[in-house]
């Protein structure tokens, strides 16, 4: 079971609850629980949750696949968990929601671009470890949410700044492709 610092679990037989969705569904490779908002909780705080989002914000994986995938890569910066899920897709590992399995975690809140860059900059460094194709995949999926920071809601200019940043990361990548070292 993997979870962001900031995920919140109140359900107190989670854990039991857990093994027996796992246990129920013996060709789920994977469980997604339910996620909500924690900012939901204070009145007039943004509070929109995708309720079920394959990241390390409460994933859990079968050990067997955590071994069989080579667990997650360490040597780039933020969102290893978006890449290990691609290469769980990718080697044709299933999937299932748990709707009751439920977790709080806060909205995607992007105060600046410094993260978003780092990561970018560090998904350009995952070039040769996928196919061409995949990896233009992967980096259009990070960035997929860009045209967003021009809307005037909350929501869609915290999604759209991180993907804007991202973006810039990709580029500084490209940049400065002749220091990178990692494969």
């Amino acid at each position: 079971l993997f979870l962001d610092d900031d995920t919140v679990i109140l359900q107190q037989d989670f854990l039991s609850t857990l093994l027996r969705e796992f246990d129920e569904r013996p060709s789920s490779d994977a469980l997604i629980p339910h996620g909500q908002a924690s900012f939901a909780l204070i009145e007039g705080r943004y509070d929109y949750h995708e309720p079920f989002f394959m990241t390390s914000r409460c994933m859990a994986y079968r050990r067997q696949v955590l071994e069989d995938l080579g667990g997650f890569v360490s040597d780039i910066i933020g969102q290893e968990d978006v890449e290990f899920v691609t290469r769980f897709y990718m080697a044709g590992k299933a999937v299932g929601l748990a709707a009751n399995l439920n977790y709080y975690h806060p909205p995607l809140l992007v105060p600046n671009y410094r993260k978003p860059q780092a990561v970018g900059q560090s998904f350009y460094r995952l070039k040769k470890r996928y196919p061409l194709a995949i990896w233009l995949i992967l980096l259009m999926n990070c960035m997929r949410h860009a045209p967003l920071l021009l809307l005037p809601w909350k929501r869609s200019r915290e999604a759209g700044r991180f993907g804007y940043g991202f973006l810039l990361g990709v580029c500084r990548g490209i940049r400065c492709r002749e220091n990178l070292t990692y494969t």
